[in-house]
Order: structure tokens, then sequence, then C-alpha cells
């Protein structure tokens, strides 16, 4: 009888080392920064448009400090519309808001300020131009249009 022979096979080692590669913990590290990166700027976006829409809400509120006085003379005639809008002028300035009437027509198209008062045809529209100035000497525009109709 032959004797036996121990089967050659191939060499298992004893200890198998777990855990992650380099390579692996460097990929999972760059996917982790990139969606962290992502939080961030979004986040950064979210303020900065909540910023811009307080801003424009105060804008609002300043043109109507502007606007209501015209709106009170609208209501006792034309001509003391007229006298009120000359009155306030083509420029304010209330805090850090610059407001300049950029166009006052009536519905005919004639600049409310250069026609006689006897030939304007109401509505009157008005385009206020709102500039916030921010402290780093940048600036936001936002426009306002308000219509007037003179009580009969």
């Amino acid at each position: 009888m032959a004797a036996l022979r121990p089967i050659k096979s191939a060499h298992i080692p004893r200890f198998r080392q777990g855990g992650f590669s380099l390579l692996e913990i460097l990929v999972a590290m760059s996917l982790l920064a990139f969606g962290l990166l992502a939080v961030a700027l979004n986040t950064t976006k979210g303020l900065k448009s909540k910023v811009d829409t307080e801003v424009h809400s105060r804008a609002m509120q300043v043109s109507s400090l502007y606007i209501e006085p015209l709106n009170r003379a609208i209501e006792v005639n034309t001509q003391t519309f007229i006298n009120q809008l000359q009155l306030i002028g083509a420029e304010s300035n209330y805090q850090n808001f610059t407001l300049k009437l950029s166009s006052s027509q009536d519905a005919a198209g004639n600049d409310i300020t250069q026609t006689p008062t006897d030939m304007l045809n109401p509505p009157f529209t008005l385009v206020l131009d709102i500039q916030y100035k921010k402290d780093n000497n940048s600036a936001l525009q936002f426009a306002s249009t308000h219509v007037f109709v003179p009580t009969p």
C-alpha cells in the first residue's frame, strides 16, 4: 500500500487583518467633506435670502413714508397732490435708504410734474427707485410702483 501523502493546499494565513484600507478612508472622508460643504453653502444662501427679504420688507415700509402724504393729498384734489409731490421732492433719504422718483405719469403718459394740473388725466402712476446702502458700500435696488386715483 502506498503511503498516504498529505494534500497540498493553498497557503491560508492564520491571522486575517480586519478594518479599512487607507484608500477607503480617503474616499469616505472626501464624500463627507463634500456633503458638509453643500450643507454649509445652502445654509449661507438661506441666511442671505432671509436678510434680503427683510431689507425688501423694510424698503416697502420706507416707501410708504414717502407715499402716505400723497395718499392724503389725492383725497383732497389733484392740485394738492401735485403740490405735495413737489414738496416731497424727487429724492428722499431715510436711514440707509434713498428713495428717488423715477417716473410720474398720468393715464395719457404725461409727466405729472411738467404738465399743467387741468391737463392731467387720472389715474396717476409713480415709480420709486429704492436703494439700500449696506455697510460695505454695496447697495440693493428695489422698485416700487404706486397708482393714485383722485376721489370724485
